[in-house]
């Protein structure tokens, strides 16, 4: 099976006779009930299918034999965090870890691997199914001089080291903002290196301020041919994951620029 993106211009087509490319004997799926053989091309816009689209063949069309496949229109994808997650799959993961010796170790070995990231961020440690309490302490064992902030499976906790910590000013006297928490030991008061919902802001935009944008241009560009690997040919970017701002349209723009 193949995907193809169709693209339907929003005006009527200039009338031709023929098409400069035409691709044939393949089923075309047009929608979830109608199929054709052939689809005719130009300037990048599909301007026939079927009977129609073969008889706008001549000597100067070509003619591309799709061999008998299935031809699939390019599928959208409605809510997608292709920017923030090209960046993240190209840094820590932790998909599916429950411990917080894991999230050390495997902390640990990034840290080295990657002596040149300015900060250690990572993704997906399970927060609810943690078997021990997630901490800085933990983290500043295996990685005390460089900021480390690692992002749970839903989004919605952060763990950071002390370093992190400092750079932000979080202290004991630091309170939680609207919407945030900031977990604290229960007897001294001071943070735990565990920050909920809006707290992430106090640390966030120090973060993605270390990475500049050609990082993200380039993780983006690995982003959108991996989903032109799955059909996807169109997203609805959210610009943003919860309480972290990644609102930088001037990298779509860049690649857009380069015909990316």
């Amino acid at each position: 099976m193949l995907l193809l993106p169709l693209l339907i211009g929003c005006t009527e087509p200039e009338k031709t006779n023929a098409a400069s490319l035409v691709f044939t004997n393949a089923t075309f799926r047009l929608n979830a009930t109608n199929t054709v053989d052939a689809l005719a091309v130009q300037n990048g816009i599909v301007i026939a299918t079927g009977e129609a689209a073969s008889a706008m063949i001549n000597n100067e069309t070509t003619v591309v034999d799709m061999g008998g496949n299935i031809v699939l229109p390019g599928f959208h994808d409605n809510h997608t965090h292709l920017l923030g997650g090209a960046f993240i799959l190209e840094r820590l993961l932790l998909t599916g870890v429950v411990t917080m010796s894991t999230i050390a170790n495997k902390t640990a070995e990034y840290a080295q691997n990657n002596p040149d990231d300015p900060w250690i961020v990572g993704f997906g440690w399970i927060y609810p199914q943690m078997v021990d309490q997630p901490t800085a302490a933990a983290l500043d064992e295996v990685v005390p001089d460089r900021p480390v902030a690692l992002l749970d499976s839903s989004g919605h906790a952060l763990l950071v080291n002390s370093k992190a910590l400092e750079l932000a000013g979080i202290t004991a006297q630091t309170p939680d903002p609207a919407g945030g928490i900031i977990e604290r030991d229960p007897q001294t008061g001071q943070p735990t290196g565990l920050l909920k919902e809006a707290a992430f802001g106090l640390i966030s935009p120090l973060m993605l301020d270390a990475f500049g944008d050609d990082l993200f241009t380039t993780n983006l560009a690995n982003g959108v041919a991996t989903f032109h690997q799955a059909g996807i040919t169109s997203v609805a970017e959210i610009l943003a994951v919860p309480n972290i701002d990644l609102g930088r349209p001037e990298v779509y723009a860049t690649l857009d620029q380069q015909n990316q």
